[in-house]
């Protein structure tokens, strides 16, 4: 599961013993260090937003929106699809 941040992306891989936060410029790389056993769907992941938001939440949902649009382009070039949850 992809959450996406202000900041860059939270990952929770299947196996993993806790969701790591991936800077965007390094979330190409580390999606492809996955081992196979990550994806018992095959390249499928689930992308949301985090929901909790820090008051004043404006700058950060700007930011957000910004990162979710390098998520959708790296995610693409990587030819996975992705599933939205909300």
């Amino acid at each position: 599961m992809l959450t996406v941040q202000d900041d860059g992306v939270l990952i929770s891989a299947n196996g993993a013993k806790s969701p790591t936060h991936v800077a965007i410029e390094d979330v190409k790389a580390f999606l492809i260090s996955l081992p196979v056993s990550a994806w018992p769907y095959g390249r499928v992941v689930v992308q949301s937003n985090q929901h909790i938001l820090p008051v004043p939440w404006e700058d950060y949902v700007r930011n957000m929106s910004k990162i979710e649009q390098q998520v959708g382009v790296l995610l693409k070039d990587l030819k996975i699809s992705v599933e939205f949850w909300q």
